[in-house]
């Protein structure tokens, strides 16, 4: 696999998340590259020889990312973010997918987040994407159903040249990019190139920490307002910049079609009206995970995510394994987290100055 992937993280100026991070990552014997786009040098970098470190200050998020891609030579890469993960036990499930399947662009599992106090595993959007059972051989369907169903998938695992085609056009059309935009446009870029695929493992974790939420998060910070344009939102915004470049990018699509898939992600009327059908079709109700820990750490709490626990706690049914719906249940989902865990608490976050 080392010679398959190349996980790429991603940090600016924010840099007590790096510790866990890179220490989570010593389990995995291909490639890392810690790109920084602080202003000085991280000065623990030294400690962590199994890591190459990019040092790009003064140059932008698209920048950076073009040139990274750029110097990789492995077929699939993993961009992800100073504060999330990709799980190990999961890398070698998806690299295998890819190499099988070479129609796919893309690949993802299960996603859970994690809360100072407890985490949360994904469900309506897990359940909706891992049971598809057309992943679409028309390029407009696959936008079509993205969009409508609009799932962000930009830490997934994926590949290079997918996304170096991208961040080149980003940086080719910069009217087009704002923080905000991004994710969409990615999946779009992406839909319009090959298939997405969510297999039944679990593969993210994602933070939302109060330490790494806003006024902590470097995205949204004010000292970068102009760089990522965070003043304009995809809703009201997104239609008013000139389009006529991506639209020919993703294949010629209509003007028409773009305010159609908008329209369906902004107000996410299928999304409602798909999740309220996967409630009678699955039995989605499950009960927490509860993750006891030696060496005194206190014990843990694995819940469904607070946007559709309610709904589905009142309507579906629990099946007699919760393994067979969600990844997160199965041993190896279990034992990975505690390990994450591990780390984690080894390595605590603290408040950081832009």
């Amino acid at each position: 696999m080392k010679n398959d992937l190349t996980i790429v993280v991603t940090a600016r100026e924010r840099r007590t998340t790096l510790p866990r991070v890179l220490e989570y990552y010593r389990g995995f014997e291909g490639r890392i590259i810690l790109l920084d786009g602080s202003s000085t040098k991280w000065n623990l970098i030294d400690n962590y020889g199994h890591i190459e470190y990019m040092h790009l200050p003064n140059k932008t998020w698209m920048e950076k990312m073009a040139i990274v891609l750029n110097e990789i030579d492995t077929p699939y890469v993993a961009k992800v973010c100073d504060d999330d993960l990709i799980f190990l036990h999961a890398l070698p499930v998806m690299v295998n997918f890819l190499n099988n399947n070479p129609e796919y662009v893309t690949v993802a599992g299960q996603e859970i987040s994690l809360l100072d106090s407890h985490f949360e595993y994904e469900t309506f959007e897990y359940i909706i994407e891992a049971n598809l059972k057309d992943h679409f051989d028309d390029p407009l369907d696959r936008m079509h159903f993205y969009w409508s169903h609009f799932n962000c998938k930009i830490h997934s695992l994926s590949r290079t040249k997918t996304q170096l085609e991208v961040y080149q056009f980003m940086l080719d059309n910069p009217d087009i990019y704002a923080v905000r935009f991004f994710d969409k446009v990615w999946t779009l870029i992406f839909a319009s190139r090959g298939k997405l695929a969510v297999l039944p493992v679990l593969s993210n974790m994602r933070s939302r920490e109060a330490l790494v939420m806003p006024p902590f998060a470097p995205a949204l910070h004010p000292n970068l307002r102009e760089e990522t344009k965070s003043y304009l939102y995809f809703e009201k915004d997104f239609l008013n910049r000139d389009l006529t470049k991506l639209l020919e990018y993703l294949g010629g699509i209509k003007l028409d079609f773009m305010k159609e898939i908008h329209k369906n992600l902004s107000d996410e009327s299928y999304k409602k009206v798909d999740y309220s059908k996967l409630l009678t079709d699955f039995k989605l109700k499950t009960p927490p995970i509860n993750l006891d820990f030696d060496n005194g750490f206190p014990s843990v709490v694995g819940i469904a995510q607070e946007r559709s626990r309610n709904r589905i706690d009142e309507v579906s049914k629990q099946p007699d394994n919760p393994e067979d719906i969600y990844p997160v249940y199965k041993k190896e989902s279990l034992d990975e987290i505690r390990s994450m865990y591990h780390v984690i608490r080894n390595y605590p976050l603290s408040a950081y100055r832009f």
